[in-house]
């Protein structure tokens, strides 16, 4: 019976687990791209 009860737990976590992973992969993304260019970051942002 306990085995039941944590797979009823576990089916409403992973739909808000995949809305939260797709911003957390953007802002990995962006970090990324602000370590390799931290002086552009600044110039690309006046531009915006």
């Amino acid at each position: 019976m306990g085995s039941q009860e944590n797979e009823d737990c576990l089916p409403p976590p992973p739909p808000i687990v995949p809305s939260d992973v797709e911003p957390i992969k953007i802002v990995e993304q962006y970090e990324h791209v602000k370590r390799k260019l931290p002086t552009k970051v600044p110039m690309a942002r006046r531009g915006l």
